[in-house]
């Protein structure tokens, strides 16, 4: 994919220019470069994908991709454990924004609402 060699800028600095641009109307296909990279065979690009989601990309959209890649064991051990960092990272999120109580596993509206 000719979009790859994007991943070697800061995420922070391309958001930059791709938002305050007068013609970004229509913000690039990130994420399927980013689940291009994820998906390849290479821990280089894998690697700076990782790096543009610890900067600030969103993730919740590539959790698939992010747990088949830490359990690869052809991959290397710190591309794996990355992959798996930024896979809590991203889900413990999306709890949060679902407001999932994690220990008791039951959603803060459905407590609130039966104790009203």
């Amino acid at each position: 994919m000719s979009m790859l060699p994007v991943l070697e800028q800061s995420y922070r600095e391309i958001n930059r220019v791709t938002t305050e641009h007068p013609d970004a109307q229509i913000s690039p296909a990130w994420e399927l470069v980013l689940r291009f990279a994820l998906e390849g065979t290479s821990d280089y690009w894998a690697e700076l994908a990782l790096g543009w989601l610890e900067e600030g990309h969103p993730a919740h959209g590539l959790l698939d991709v992010l747990d088949q890649l830490s359990r690869q064991t052809r991959r290397a051990q710190r591309t794996r454990h990355r992959a798996r960092r930024v896979w809590k990272e991203a889900s413990r999120g999306l709890h949060e924004a679902a407001g999932i109580d994690k220990e008791r596993g039951v959603s803060a509206m459905t407590e609130t609402a039966s104790q009203g």
